[in-house]
């Protein structure tokens, strides 16, 4: 009885840990290298609001940044940034859509300066300029 109930708390425990929301990957993607290097800035932020445009199966994002810490680049900690993000969607909008962005999300961004305002570099090593 004992054992049984041990293995079921086991597994709760596991299910729950499971269920969490990490605030980052625990295991950076192969191409962390590739995003280091591509941007000319790199902050710790937190996304304070945004709106997200999308499109058939584009989704482009204007995102305003509030810097927490600079890693790269010349940011000023405390600043607000705009900064763009042009991706591709997992779905297909039947008609074009435009919805605010309420989460706030805190985090790692890697920019790229080469238009303003700045443009996030995909996960995938992947901007458009």
């Amino acid at each position: 009885m004992r054992v049984s109930l041990m293995r079921v708390s086991r597994v709760v425990i596991l299910g729950a840990l499971l269920c969490l929301q990490l605030p980052a990957p625990l295991i950076p993607g192969p191409n962390l290298a590739k995003r280091i290097e591509m941007a000319d800035a790199i902050v710790v932020a937190t996304l304070i609001s945004g709106t997200t445009f999308a499109s058939g199966s584009q989704v482009s994002n204007d995102i305003v940044l509030h810097v927490n810490r600079v890693l790269k680049g010349d940011l000023i900690p405390g600043s607000d940034i705009a900064a763009h993000l042009e991706g591709r969607g997992y779905f297909v909008a039947p008609s074009a859509k435009q919805s605010p962005i309420a989460e706030k999300l805190y985090g790692i961004w890697f920019l790229s300066s080469a238009a303003r305002p700045y443009v996030v570099i995909s996960g995938d090593g992947n901007h458009i300029p």
